[in-house]
């Protein structure tokens, strides 16, 4: 029972290992992305210097 537990990659199916653990990095994924997208849309209303500082810091955000 025990061992059963434990690997619940090896038991469970694939379409129920998805739901339970795909779909929440996923969402995370989105909502990162629509959070640089919305800070970006509010540091450009700051003039160039803050658009130049955004242009230099997004590739460090995908990371």
């Amino acid at each position: 029972m025990n061992e059963q537990k434990a690997n619940k990659m090896a038991s469970t199916p694939m379409k129920k290992l998805f739901w339970k653990m795909g779909l929440p990095m996923i969402i995370s994924m989105v909502l990162q992305a629509l959070y640089n997208v919305v800070d970006s849309i509010f540091v450009t209303n700051m003039g160039e210097q803050g658009t130049r500082s955004n242009c230099k810091s997004s590739p460090y955000n995908c990371i």
